[in-house]
């Protein structure tokens, strides 16, 4: 991960010493050490359409993270959070609402620029609802709870979980990070459009079917040493 910074700016002297508390390593870009070190980040600058509003309010774009996915954010917290990642383990939901899905404007990596169901993968400690939760609100500002899995894939590598999802609150918004717009569309509309992956419509149409979820059962085990587990099964 590249740092880009400078060591006259306050916000990332602050930035560097949370880093280096919770052992997250970088590479710092001095931005002012050398006209190289200026120029490399001049230019991450102008191809990145995230320091459009930063460029909008007179700001530099200090401090700012180039992520080892060639994702750039400028949320220390959200870098902290990175080295917390379980890489193997994710999680993605549909929610539903009076006949319209909510999907995201991806920003980056195979997805960037289609609308995809939310979703991420889990900090450690964390369980796949707990997860699912905080990555809705994180990415579109909305509180939900997961009802089902409606799927779930497993290779060698990792794990990948998918809710059916109810909506309890909040007003839809983009985090300006993981995705650039989020939009409530009408479920048919988003079947037949093009810039919607076919993942993303197999989820939706999965979330819609009345016979393959595995709804949230009853089912508790007192027992179990390592909290109340919960079971997503047919009954």
């Amino acid at each position: 991960m590249k740092f880009y910074g400078s060591l006259n700016c306050d916000d990332c002297r602050v930035a560097a010493d949370k880093l280096k508390e919770a052992g997250v390593e970088y590479d710092f870009i001095d931005i002012n050490a050398s006209v190289d070190n200026l120029k490399e980040f001049l230019s991450l600058r102008d191809r990145e359409d995230k320091f459009i509003d930063k460029r909008k309010c007179g700001e530099i774009g200090i401090p700012c993270y180039l992520l080892n996915d060639n994702t750039v954010t400028f949320d220390t917290d959200r870098v902290i959070g990175i080295k917390k990642t379980s890489w193997t383990q994710s999680v993605t939901g549909v929610l539903i609402k009076e006949g319209r899905v909510l999907l995201g404007r991806h920003t980056y990596g195979a997805g960037k620029g289609k609308l995809i169901v939310p979703g991420g993968y889990l900090t450690i400690g964390e369980t796949p609802e707990q997860a699912i939760v905080r990555e809705y609100l994180e990415e579109t500002g909305v509180e939900v709870r997961p009802v089902s899995v409606i799927g779930i894939r497993f290779n060698n590598h990792d794990w990948y979980v998918a809710f059916s999802l109810e909506y309890v609150g909040g007003k839809a918004h983009s985090d300006h990070e993981e995705n650039s717009e989020v939009k409530w569309l009408p479920i048919d509309e988003a079947l037949e459009r093009d810039d919607v992956p076919d993942l993303t419509k197999y989820l939706i149409r999965a979330a819609l079917s009345e016979h393959d979820a595995l709804p949230l059962t009853d089912f508790r085990n007192t027992n179990e040493k390592r909290g109340i587990p919960t079971l997503y099964a047919r009954t």
